[in-house]
């Protein structure tokens, strides 16, 4: 009797631990999932490599934005754009800084600044296979190193 129930519990163990392997999005991703596929189309569960999105909300600091776009024009590699998105509303600067830099989505209601998404002024996304792996926020301090860690996957090369 002990070992039926033993290989009971060793059954049940094993199908728990088998469907952790399931893929299951993070509440986070579900909400930003949306919000890009009604408002812009994008999927980007289709694309296998990192996709970094860079987020500017209505109220980011002017001159942190603007250090933060001259961060990322100087670090990161131009063969990038294919994979670097930013998305902004009222920050109206933003196509002068990123035109060839960087997928722009321009969201003319700011509705994703009313998302359940820990974002704030200025934040980076990183997602992979449609899950979003980090959300960093970058701060006044620290622009350079955060742009330097969060987009390291497509920093230009030293001459």
């Amino acid at each position: 009797m002990k070992k039926i129930i033993f290989t009971s519990w060793l059954f049940l163990l094993l199908m728990i631990a088998c469907q952790n392997e399931v893929k299951k999005y993070s509440r986070e991703t579900v909400i930003l999932e949306q919000y890009l596929h009604d408002e812009f189309g994008i999927n980007f569960s289709k694309k296998d490599k990192e996709v970094v999105l860079l987020v500017v909300c209505d109220f980011g600091c002017k001159p942190c934005v603007k250090k933060t776009f001259e961060s990322i024009i100087d670090n990161v590699d131009a063969s990038a754009i294919e994979n670097f998105y930013v998305l902004y509303s009222k920050q109206k600067e933003v196509p002068n800084y990123f035109q060839n830099h960087a997928k722009l989505l321009y969201d003319a209601d700011g509705k994703y600044n009313v998302l359940d998404l820990p974002i704030a002024s200025l934040s980076i996304i990183k997602l992979k296979n449609g899950m979003i792996t980090s959300i960093t926020s970058v701060q006044s301090n620290k622009i350079d190193s955060t742009v330097k860690s969060e987009c390291s996957n497509y920093l230009k090369l030293p001459n």
